[in-house]
């Protein structure tokens, strides 16, 4: 049986390029995102990362018009990325584009 994990959603409303923080960093807190659902209105490269400079998960080439959803199922709880102790979840968009959705998060 697998461990059960308490999940935070929050909502995401983006309309810059670059790095815009999803979670802000908890001190001492790892966050770690287990499911989204974005809605993305132009083309746009998407890349999730651990603070402004740490490890990523992406690219994702993004054409206009674009739901990107990534969902975890069948009791799997494993993280699709992190962010390590003191860090921002950050989603960083190579261009000015309306990117809007949910994204779940748990923190350990």
């Amino acid at each position: 049986m697998g461990t059960s994990y308490d999940t935070v959603t929050v909502g995401v409303n983006i309309s810059s390029s670059g790095d815009s923080v999803l979670v802000a960093a908890i001190s001492g807190k790892r966050i770690y995102l287990m499911d989204l659902a974005l809605i993305v209105a132009g083309a746009t490269t998407i890349t999730f990362k651990d603070g402004s400079t740490g490890t990523s998960f992406g690219p994702f080439i993004m054409p206009a018009a674009m739901t990107f959803t990534l969902q975890n199922s069948g009791g799997i709880h494993q993280a699709y990325a992190s962010a390590g102790p003191g860090n921002n979840l950050v989603l960083n968009s190579s261009n000015a584009v309306q990117i809007s959705g949910i994204i779940r998060y748990r923190t350990a």
